[in-house]
């Protein structure tokens, strides 16, 4: 399974570089979801949704779920992933 940030309305997915990709295969992959997370926050990324891609390629097997746009989260106040807030 890897895990991806996909744009809403493009449906296009995040590269290393901070740019969008139609190609999987390109598109940067997180770890965790502490990643996914921090990446969005660095990014300041509204609009997106986590992509886990079950395949190496798109199939009605993957999984989207909602995320909370960057904005949402402010970065001097506790984090909800905090290390004390559960695993991830």
């Amino acid at each position: 399974m890897k895990r991806l940030i996909r744009n809403k309305r493009t449906k296009k997915f995040l590269t290393s570089e901070g740019t969008w990709t139609t190609d999987v295969s390109t598109a940067q992959e997180f770890a965790t979801m502490r990643a996914v997370i921090k990446a969005e926050q660095e990014h300041d990324l509204t609009g997106v949704e986590l992509f886990l891609l079950m395949e190496n390629k798109p199939s009605s097997y993957d999984v989207v779920l909602p995320l909370r746009d960057a904005k949402g989260f402010s970065k001097t106040k506790k984090h909800p992933l905090s290390p004390n807030e559960g695993s991830v």
